[in-house]
């Protein structure tokens, strides 16, 4: 008689998971915490044989746009260098510079805007709307805002960098607006 080999089979059963949860659950837990509180900072360099680091050459000129509201009557229009940057009429800006930015510590041009709420919500549109005619292509622009200002302020200048009226119809100035808290004076830490 001839024996069958039976095979041998594993029973089924089924894998406790629960345990796994936890784990993962706590673990994901402390990475946010850990995340929230790290300071992601990125500086683009690279390294020479010194150990000095230097900024790399294809790095192209950046566009910077700041507007600083810090008191309901005063805004101050921050324009960053213009050096390498694309420029839509390069002599028609430099004569807009000249008659509506002044130099500001070697960084760049400012222009500050002094009246009324309205009255300097109008001018900041105005010198946006100059600017738009010779970047057309740029879109950001910062905000930064003192602690005295009101909500209400805020979204009506937001709504005056990012778009203005013409008798063709609305015009896109600087959509993307990324909002900046100004450090009060008397907070050093």
């Amino acid at each position: 008689m001839i024996k069958k080999k039976k095979k041998f089979v594993l029973p089924e059963s089924e894998v406790n998971v629960v345990p796994l949860m936890d784990i993962l659950t706590t673990m994901l837990f402390f990475l946010i915490l850990m995340a929230s509180t790290a300071n992601f900072t990125i500086i683009k360099g690279s390294s020479t044989a010194s150990g000095s680091s230097t900024t790399t050459a294809e790095e192209k000129p950046r566009f910077d746009l700041g507007i600083l509201y810090k008191s309901p009557k005063r805004i101050e229009v921050f324009l960053g260098k213009t050096k390498g940057l694309e420029i839509a009429d390069e002599k028609g800006f430099n004569n807009f510079r000249k008659k509506n930015l002044y130099a500001f510590q070697n960084i760049g041009h400012r222009k500050v805007l002094t009246g009324t709420p309205e009255t300097i919500f109008q001018k900041t549109q105005e010198l946006i709307q100059g600017l738009k005619v010779y970047f057309p292509a740029e879109k950001k622009v910062t905000l930064a805002l003192g602690d005295k200002i009101v909500y209400e302020s805020i979204v009506q200048l937001m709504d005056k960098i990012s778009k203005a009226q013409d008798p063709k119809g609305e015009i896109e100035l600087f959509p993307e607006i990324v909002l900046q808290e100004i450090e009060p004076q008397g907070d050093k830490s």
